[in-house]
């Protein structure tokens, strides 16, 4: 049964029975635009439902907001996910108020341990083998070495890895959500869905490269629209982007988009030659690539939806794939 939820009008404090949240927005140095925290404070307990980008306007817009609803302890954080634009503040936020960090356990390496030079190598070898120019690769590891810097490195013993399930620490459920993320996670309170980037209003967030891992992937991401499909959601506060109403319906768009880009993908495909990831980008982006959008972040999202859509294709029997000479060769298979 839902539950009764009142929210202010400009969208940014919502409650539901004894829990206030308050969205605070704040800007990002990535091609994604602002991204959301939330406030959650329930009787004597506040949260910070993902901290923001390490970056110096972000840290001081998120201080003013916390001194304007005179916060002066956080206990708990919440980490949807590990990437930066979520996650990058959380250490000084530690440092500050001594909070406990709660993440999922796949988020171990990207926020305990320096595993930056290692996730750097590991694109380096997805954009490789799927055919980009040396050069392009050269420029993307340049540009992604650059965000580095946007990240945190926590003192493990800040940190509680949490599972699905009731957590009374955070007075709500905790759902993993894998997909966009091997370690996302949203956290269900009441009728209210804090979701990272699960949701995202008119715009449907990328999969990444699944690298083998089931938790990554479209495949997975499709898995937790399944999931989340069937649950009672009164509202849906997203990591960026206006709340969502219905989840139902965003649920429904972004299966129509995906049903889209496979066709897409198979056209890509139909005059029967082999292409590599790389060819199927320019089939599909083109536009987007040469109206100047940032050429890392076009290739990146890109390479993130091919791959995902071919990979479904491929365990439909539906196309076929080799490695030759280092890149792997896609092809439609025959009726």
């Amino acid at each position: 049964m839902q539950q009764q939820i009142v929210y202010s009008e400009n969208g940014d404090h919502y409650q539901c029975n004894d829990t206030l949240i308050s969205r605070i927005s704040l800007p990002t140095p990535f091609p994604v635009g602002p991204v959301n925290v939330y406030l959650i404070r329930q009787n004597d307990r506040t949260t910070l439902f993902d901290t923001g980008p390490n970056e110096e306007e972000a840290s001081q817009l998120l201080q003013d907001g916390l001194d304007l609803f005179g916060v002066d302890c956080i206990h708990n954080i919440v980490l949807s996910h590990n990437h930066f634009d979520h996650s990058g503040l959380t250490n000084k936020l530690v440092e500050q108020y001594g909070s406990r960090v709660f993440l999922h356990p796949e988020a171990k390496d990207y926020v305990s341990t320096d595993g930056a030079d290692i996730k750097r190598q590991v694109f380096s070898e997805i954009f490789q083998g799927a055919g980009f120019p040396k050069e392009t690769v050269d420029f993307i590891d340049h540009v992604f070495a650059g965000y580095q810097v946007y990240g945190c490195k926590v003192d493990p013993k800040h940190l509680t890895y949490v599972g699905e399930g009731n957590n009374e620490d955070l007075g709500g459920n905790v759902i993993h959500c894998p997909g966009h993320s091997e370690d996302l996670i949203a956290l269900d309170i009441g009728s209210i869905l804090l979701c990272g980037d699960v949701f995202w209003k008119d715009k449907t967030p990328n999969p990444f490269f699944s690298r083998g891992n089931e938790n990554r992937g479209l495949k997975a991401f499709l898995e937790t629209y399944k999931k989340m499909y069937d649950r009672e959601v009164g509202l849906v506060l997203p990591g960026h982007g206006s709340h969502i109403e219905n989840h139902r319906d965003y649920i429904d768009f972004v299966s129509q988009h995906h049903e889209h880009r496979v066709r897409q993908v198979i056209e890509s495909l139909s005059e029967g030659q082999e292409k590599s990831a790389y060819e199927i980008i320019h089939d599909l982006f083109e536009e987007r690539i040469e109206n100047g959008e940032s050429i890392a972040d076009a290739y990146f999202l890109g390479l993130a939806e091919v791959l995902g859509h071919t990979e479904l294709l491929i365990e439909q029997n539906v196309v076929s794939a080799r490695k030759h000479k280092g890149v792997i060769l896609y092809k439609l298979k025959s009726p």
